[in-house]
Formats: structure tokens, sequence, C-alpha cells
């Protein structure tokens, strides 16, 4: 026979932490990128793949491009010029990238 006990106890959280609902805590999360700026370096490490893969996946992929590139009203500013890089909007990127997984990892 199964016994329960019902048993009331105080736990102390110090001041310097905070007890958030995790749906809160996504929130904080996402919200902290807003506006936030990405290079292709930073992309590269959030997805592990190497920078050819990328680009020949993803960012020169004609399927994709069109929907990202920010001339067509997407959110990564392509290189123009002889200096300048990628640019991505951190949390739209993170968007497709969610989106696309299946499409862009399988091929």
């Amino acid at each position: 026979m199964e016994q329960q006990l019902k048993v009331e106890t105080l736990i102390t959280i110090p001041a310097e932490y905070t007890l958030l609902r995790t749906v809160d805590y996504e929130n904080l999360l996402k919200d902290s990128e807003v506006g936030t700026w990405w290079t292709l370096q930073d992309v590269l490490e959030r997805v592990n793949r190497k920078e050819k893969w990328f680009k020949e996946n993803v960012l020169e992929n004609p399927r994709y491009k069109n929907l990202i590139d920010v001339e067509s009203g997407g959110f990564v500013k392509y290189p123009s010029g002889g200096k300048s890089g990628y640019l991505f909007l951190a949390t739209q990127t993170k968007q497709f990238l969610e989106k696309y997984f299946a499409d862009i990892v399988g091929g």
C-alpha cells in the first residue's frame, strides 16, 4: 500500500537570485537580442558549421537568398565592396534557422 506524506518547507532564495517562470525567462532571452547584429562568425559559432558549408547551403542557395537578403526585405546584409562583410539581424536569423532547419540540413 502506497503512503503519502505532506511536508511543508521554507526555502530561502538569496537576494542576488530571482525565481522566474520558464516562459518569462525565455522572453527575456529573446528580448535581449532585439536590435543585435551578428557577423558571419557569430552565426557560424551558433550553427556549428564551416563558412563554406553555410554559404553554399544557406547564403548563396537561391532557395533562401531571396528570403534573407536585406535588398529583398530580409535580415541579412550581404557584403558590398572590398572590406564589408555579412551582417545578420540576430532575432530574425534565429527564427529563420529554426523554421528551415530540416530543409537546410536535409539538403
